[in-house]
């Protein structure tokens, strides 16, 4: 960000009867410096959410829909199990492992977009500091400081940088009991998913707003400023193709589970209703076989 030092001046002259201003000069600069832009210089950031800003709802879809790449690579089951992990560089230790792989959508049903801007004070510092942003009536802009989130980079074949632990996954037992979590730890929100229910509504774009060639800082690990967004009807899928969207079964005995995914599980994004981020659907699991078990699905959106 270039900083320049200008001046500019005019006269006064006594006509007898009056002081007469003279036209201004042309500003002239007398130096200039240059910094790198940050978060504050595109921000209007506030202490507290205004209270008329239009805030985000994120909620995950039903775990029995999926997109048509997962649900042609499932048998049309959105659920399928790995036997024997290949071996994939970013994920060394997902290897040989016994893998349930299951696409997910994340959506934005809110009134606003959920937009997190951060930035860092170099390339290779660690000291991100992030902003919720929000949108008001008039189009106003303005951003809050949301401590509660940190990221990181990584490949998993998109190779930007992620929210680190947005989205919690597990599998639960008949007791209700936790047996296991998640590879998945890092989120980059982006428009890549139409949810029909809200296309053709006011606010809602229609082409993506937070493109993926633009949003996370994609293929930039010495970004310095980064966004990740959600706009108003649109969702992110995580499909079963990428090698960390999975959970390790491996040792786990047959029967039948509970899957459950939390959005926002930290709650570090500000929304209109914090109570809806969880779906969940049971499934059967026997040998190298997963059935989900139907019209189980409950919490998330149709």
């Amino acid at each position: 960000m270039a900083i320049l030092h200008q001046t500019r001046s005019h006269t006064w002259t006594w006509n007898g009867t009056d002081w007469v201003a003279a036209p201004w000069t042309a500003w002239a600069t007398t130096s200039q410096t240059v910094r790198p832009a940050n978060a504050n210089d595109c921000l209007n950031v506030v202490t507290s959410v205004p209270d008329d800003a239009y805030l985000p709802d994120l909620r995950i879809r039903n775990l029995d829909k999926c997109g048509l790449g997962d649900s042609q690579a499932t048998g049309g089951k959105c659920f399928m199990i790995v036997p024997s992990a290949p071996f994939d560089s970013d994920f060394p230790s997902l290897e040989g492992r016994k893998l349930l792989k299951f696409g997910v959508i994340t959506l934005n049903v809110g009134e606003g977009a959920s937009e997190i801007i951060a930035d860092r004070s170099a390339a290779n510092a660690d000291d991100w500091t992030a902003y919720q942003t929000f949108y008001g009536p008039e189009g106003e802009r303005n951003s809050v400081l949301d401590p509660g989130v940190s990221f990181y980079f990584a490949g998993d074949g998109h190779n930007h940088w992620h929210v680190k632990d947005f989205d919690d996954y597990m599998i639960l037992d008949e007791a209700g009991n936790t047996v296991a979590t998640a590879e998945k730890h890092g989120y980059c929100l982006q428009d890549n998913t139409t949810y029909p229910s809200f296309q053709g509504q006011p606010g809602v774009s229609n082409t993506p707003i937070y493109l993926e060639s633009t949003s996370c800082g994609k293929g930039l690990p010495n970004a310095l400023t980064i966004i990740h967004g959600l706009s108003k009807g649109w969702g992110d899928t995580y499909p079963t193709s990428l090698p960390d969207q999975a959970i390790d079964i491996t040792g786990i005995p047959d029967g039948t589970y509970t899957v459950r995914v939390h959005a926002d599980a930290k709650q570090a994004v500000v929304e209109s209703n914090d109570d809806n981020n969880v779906a969940e659907m049971k499934i059967v699991i026997q040998g190298d076989t997963v059935t989900p078990v139907a019209g189980s699905a409950t919490g998330g959106l149709a």
